[in-house]
């Protein structure tokens, strides 16, 4: 179904399409991830935007647990983890530098954390630094500062054999995973508020209310097919490939 089931408002006879979220991935954090086979080098050197719904078994887990990465090399990696001190960490290497920012206070006690919606945002400017913003639950999280000057980021390019990963492939991720976006422009704060939606997921094809982005949507593996060792890209064609053993399971937010 992959997310989408077709129902008939009864009253006017018009057959509309209803988003429905059924179904996430578990990982274990032993070498299972969703590899997209994408590196989406020209989205990463421009503005962008990612967003995606975890649940966390540990707010501050033994590990560091790596919620989406590309490990490319100091001239293209896109890191976004989670520490063991429960901080969020942003991580953005081009022109030879690792750059990373990381949440200015814990985000996360210790122990389980049910559903949380994330989103980055990573703005290029023309002239001056990139301006990074990160959202949980539709709330905006302190993070040190970080410099990534517009050439550096226009020049972001990772190893050849690298590409996107949901789930960590260094971090490996231990928790659930769902409805994975990337976007390539920086949403602006309200239509990320939209997209979390008070804590029920709305689908990102679709737009509504502040969301209006649903065009530069270039990426949305909404993790729904329940069986298989393919999650469907449902905005293009890179579709990602189960690797290890990460289950399909029908705890959803």
């Amino acid at each position: 179904m992959l997310g989408l089931i077709n129902t008939v408002l009864a009253k006017s006879g018009i057959t509309k399409e209803v988003y429905t979220d059924g179904f996430s991935l578990e990982f274990d954090g032993v070498g299972d991830w969703v590899n997209t086979n994408y590196n989406y080098e020209s989205v990463f050197q421009n503005s962008f935007t990612v967003s995606f719904w975890a649940k966390i078994p540990d707010g501050q887990p033994a590990g560091q647990r790596g919620f989406l990465q590309i490990s490319g090399g100091n001239n293209g990696s896109f890191i976004f983890d989670l520490l063991t001190n429960g901080k969020i960490m942003f991580l953005f290497a081009c022109g030879g530098t690792a750059h990373i920012s990381n949440s200015n206070s814990a985000v996360f006690a210790n122990g389980a954390i049910g559903w949380k919606h994330f989103a980055a945002t990573f703005t290029k400017n023309s002239g001056s630094n990139s301006t990074l913003a990160v959202y949980v639950d539709g709330s905006a999280v302190s993070m040190s500062s970080i410099a990534v000057s517009e050439a550096d980021h226009s020049s972001w390019s990772p190893l050849s054999a690298q590409t996107f990963y949901i789930g960590g492939e260094t971090t490996p991720y231990v928790g659930h995973l769902n409805d994975v976006g990337i976007f390539n422009t920086d949403l602006a704060a309200n239509a990320i508020t939209e997209i979390y939606n008070s804590g029920d997921p709305a689908d990102l094809k679709t737009d509504t209310g502040n969301y209006n982005n649903s065009s530069n949507l270039v990426g949305y593996w909404k993790l729904e097919e329940n069986t298989g060792t393919t999650a469907f890209d449902s905005a293009g064609v890179n579709h990602g490939t189960l690797e290890g053993d990460p289950q399909w399971d029908n705890d959803v937010p």
